[in-house]
């Protein structure tokens, strides 16, 4: 599956998390980066992380979540994949917590940038600790 163009990105985030269909179709109009972020991402992706933080359980919703990421990133349109980075995976960065519920559900492409472009000296020793599995091996 693969995302080529901004107007297919609600109804492909409406398919891979069912979930956000309604809120996708409601707000297909919306500029891209502000469909991702107040859609998916702060909507919907940092509440679960938050909750699977909480209490472990997510059911397959984060893999799912990080499947369109996935998709977003392997666009051919470049600019959709800088939008994925910008508005999904680098506001995960604000709180370590996100990070490390996170990491072990991205897949290959979500993890790489994600890997590249943190500091892992800015992380506190636990946080450091739960992703050590991560660092130089993007392919998970």
């Amino acid at each position: 599956m693969a995302v080529k163009t901004r107007d297919a990105i609600s109804d492909l985030l409406g398919h891979v998390v069912p979930e956000l269909k309604e809120q996708a179709d409601a707000a297909a109009d919306l500029d891209l980066y502000d469909f991702l972020k107040d859609v998916f991402t702060d909507g919907f992706l940092i509440p679960r992380l938050c909750s699977v933080e909480a209490d472990g359980t997510d059911g397959d919703v984060l893999t799912r979540c990080f499947r369109f990421v996935e998709i977003l990133l392997a666009s051919p349109d470049t600019s959709i994949g800088a939008a994925a980075v910008f508005q999904v995976i680098e506001p995960l960065f604000d709180d370590e917590r996100l990070l490390v519920a996170s990491f072990p559900e991205m897949g290959q492409e979500a993890l790489a940038v994600a890997v590249d472009t943190i500091d892992p000296d800015r992380l506190s020793f636990d946080a450091r600790h739960a992703l050590q599995p991560y660092w130089g091996k993007p392919a998970q």
